[in-house]
């Protein structure tokens, strides 16, 4: 995140809290922040979010070739969301390939920039790929809620009206220049995305912040983000996507395109599904309240059959609740009554399963 950025939030937000100085845990009360999601709207600042910029004849050839969707027919100023994957069939990461007039945008998971990077540059042969990482010199807001779109009609006017899901759009004010794009935030929540260039993120926040009282909208924090995304169910570098899952077991088959041809993994994925070799599924768990967990294994009748992934104390369910992976088999039997944790004394505790997301 840009310095001059958190300096400002910290002229409108005195008990603002940070995190290694490149993101905020919180600006005011965590609480009030994840509740927010549901009462009006949020704004996140994701600017040390992983940000790629990709120059070349063959860019959208290339990432056809060796990204999952299809992405030859990508038009200036739209964007799709594709994976990136092992030759195993394994996650690197999940991605937003963004075409603006003269640049290729790759947007991914936070502290994942070097990861892709070299990914890329491995598959890099003949092409014509520039690639340079640019992390943190852009500001990158998200902002989601149930009153999302009427704080973007707000915020953006006339400018932005019947705003088509994954087109990108210029916002132009007498002060910044941003792009807007309206995009799936979770996989059950359209909001919308800005990114603003260097040289006018400062006046973007600024005026983001002089219109948030219209509709109670909030600012929101790492801590609130992550609550919002383990009750909508949504996976996570490294949590919940990385090089131990597949496709498949993420529920993220509407992000492959499967007649365009082949990409790197393509193989396993396929045979996977063909053969109904998937092991694994993602879920939900609740736990009792302030448990304090021993391990991360999920146990079957004393037999360990998963693992949990991520945790927080949910606001709005009043519950402790989580993110984790179950075998299949077990996950299809209904029997989530029988499954177990270890506390910190090593002894049994029952959970309970949840499908996703756990608030619709």
């Amino acid at each position: 995140m840009l310095k001059n950025t958190i300096d400002i939030y910290k002229n409108t937000f005195p008990n603002i809290s940070l995190i290694d100085d490149v993101s905020i845990a919180a600006f005011t009360d965590e609480t009030e922040e994840a509740l927010s999601f549901y009462e009006s709207a949020s704004v996140y600042d994701a600017s040390h979010w992983a940000m790629l910029r990709l120059n070349g004849k063959d860019v959208l050839d290339f990432f056809n070739r060796v990204s999952t969707n299809e992405t030859k027919s990508l038009q200036n100023y739209s964007l799709k969301t594709t994976l990136l994957l092992t030759e195993k069939g394994r996650i690197i990461d999940k991605l937003k390939l963004i075409r603006l007039k003269d640049d290729i945008l790759l947007i991914g998971s936070p502290k994942n920039a070097e990861r892709i990077f070299r990914w890329i540059g491995k598959y890099i042969i003949m092409d014509d790929v520039q690639i340079e990482d640019i992390t943190g010199q852009f500001t990158y807001l998200k902002i989601l809620g149930s009153k999302v779109e009427s704080f973007t009609a707000l915020l953006f006017n006339d400018q932005i009206q019947s705003a088509q899901s994954n087109k990108v759009y210029q916002y132009f004010n007498q002060n910044f220049t941003s792009y807007v794009f309206k995009t799936n935030i979770f996989k059950n929540h359209i909001g919308y995305e800005v990114i603003s260039e260097k040289g006018t993120a400062n006046e973007l926040i600024t005026y983001v912040l002089s219109n948030l009282e219209m509709f109670e909208t909030k600012f929101i924090g790492e801590k609130a983000f992550e609550i919002i995304r383990i009750e909508q169910g949504e996976p996570k570098y490294p949590n919940e996507l990385n090089d131990t899952v597949n496709p498949h077991e993420l529920d993220l088959m509407k992000d492959i395109n499967t007649s365009k041809g082949c990409y790197i993994g393509q193989e396993v994925v396929a045979r996977l599904e063909t053969y109904d070799k998937v092991k694994k599924s993602l879920i939900g768990f609740s736990f009792p309240l302030d448990i304090v967990m021993g391990n991360s294994k999920i146990y079957f009748h004393s037999e360990e059959i998963g693992e949990i992934t991520s945790t927080i104390h949910s606001y709005k369910i009043k519950k402790q609740i989580g993110l984790g992976y179950i075998s299949r088999k077990v996950s299809s039997t209904g029997n989530g009554d029988k499954l177990q944790i270890k506390n910190e004394n090593d002894e049994l505790i029952n959970i309970d399963l949840h499908e996703l997301p756990f608030i619709k």
